[in-house]
């Protein structure tokens, strides 16, 4: 049995205070959908912020921790869409969850080549070009100046490239339709640090309301005794 306290007003298990845990996909997916939600996203955007934050983080890489900085930043911006070259409106920064969204959207009907420009966190349009993969049934290709990353419907292909993918904040991206490889394999959870757990508890604790001198008051059984 847990002996961590079980507080309404949190967002789901509490944060240790020091050191980090492991968390399990559906925790993993949870946790972001309510951040996603407390950080302002609508509901169906948060779903898809929650979807790419678990693949991610089954394929082995940082979604929970690049969603809690996707969040942090703020002023993203969704996209205005065009013929071959996606940008952000008003000149923001793309957000690759509704950048994202809106190809998983149209994949089976996505231009050969397509250019988003200036996309933040790229690593997290990787989920929804699994969903193109799967939809337009061949691989696509994520290349941006000095990298690229191949992804199919189950899941993105192994290399250092991948890697240095997961530590941009933001960069100018060209999709294409590319030959299959090899997937990473798949993980049960992810290890998540204090910091990057607190980010996003944080964000879901504005789904929450925090108690009153009035909730505590009608809490419990009172009187009632039904033993």
């Amino acid at each position: 049995m847990s002996e961590i306290a079980n507080d309404p007003t949190q967002a789901g298990v509490a944060v240790p205070e020091t050191g980090g845990a492991r968390l399990t996909l559906p925790e993993i997916q949870s946790l972001c959908f309510k951040a996603a939600r407390g950080a302002g996203m609508e509901w169906g955007l948060a779903e898809e912020a929650a979807f790419a934050a678990r693949w991610l983080a089954a394929a082995g890489l940082p979604g929970p921790e690049r969603l809690g900085a996707r969040l942090q930043a703020g002023g993203v911006a969704a996209p205005e869409i065009g013929s071959g070259v996606w940008r952000g409106r008003a000149g923001g920064a793309l957000c690759p969850i509704a950048a994202g969204a809106a190809l998983s959207d149209r994949a089976g009907n996505v231009a050969p080549e397509l250019r988003l420009e200036r996309l933040a966190w790229p690593v997290l349009i990787l989920p929804f070009l699994s969903l193109v993969a799967e939809g337009c049934g061949k691989s696509v290709a994520l290349s941006w100046p000095g990298g690229r990353v191949t992804v199919g419907p189950d899941g993105p292909g192994t290399g250092a490239d991948l890697e240095a993918l997961a530590g941009l904040a933001e960069a100018t991206v060209e999709i294409a339709g590319a030959a299959g490889a090899t997937s990473v394999a798949r993980q049960s959870g992810r290890w998540l640090s204090h910091d990057d757990w607190a980010l996003l508890d944080g964000f879901a604790l504005r789904t929450t309301v925090p108690a009153s001198e009035k909730s505590r008051a009608g809490a419990g059984a009172g009187n009632l005794d039904n033993d």
